[in-house]
């Protein structure tokens, strides 16, 4: 059950601006509070600040990569899973570099697998600040559909159910 408190903020000036806290209480087990106490002491904080940053973190990433948003997830883990699964293979011929295809099975002079650029990997930054691990999950998702070998099954039309 959680306890609302009410905390008074000091400001500079002579008013006192009250500020509403609410106070969640969890159980843990003994070697889960010890894991957390020795988290919290590696970064020099108490447990309570470090449950409430993990906690805070991890609901903004649900939140965030659970909803329709601005950022494009599940596009930027379709990107990242299609580099780290099924990288494009270039081959340089005297008119340029050529897709060709995977396993390499050319004579070219010079291969070359096309990594991520640097708007990728700013875009995997914000992807990992905002979408964290639950970001990582939809690039694992997108390598598991890239990779399978067995199609995915069809949706459920619901109206074929009745």
């Amino acid at each position: 059950m959680a306890k609302k408190k009410q905390v008074i903020v000091e400001p500079a000036d002579e008013d006192s601006v009250a500020e509403t806290t609410t106070t969640l209480s969890t159980r843990l087990s003994s070697e889960q509070k010890e894991l957390i106490e020795q988290a919290a002491q590696l970064q020099s904080w108490t447990s309570s600040h470090l449950l409430r940053i993990a906690a805070v973190e991890r609901a903004a990433h649900i939140v965030n990569t659970g909803r329709p948003s601005q950022f494009p997830f599940g596009l930027a883990a379709e990107k990242l899973a299609s580099r780290l699964c099924t990288p494009e293979l270039l081959v340089k011929r005297e008119e340029g570099w050529e897709k060709i295809q995977w396993p390499i099975k050319d004579e070219g002079d010079e291969v070359k697998v096309v990594s991520l650029g640097l708007n990728d990997f700013h875009e995997l930054q914000e992807a990992l600040h905002l979408g964290g691990t639950e970001f990582m999950e939809q690039v694992v998702d997108a390598c598991q559909r890239q990779l399978s070998a067995v199609g995915l099954p069809e949706p459920i039309d619901p109206a074929t159910l009745y």
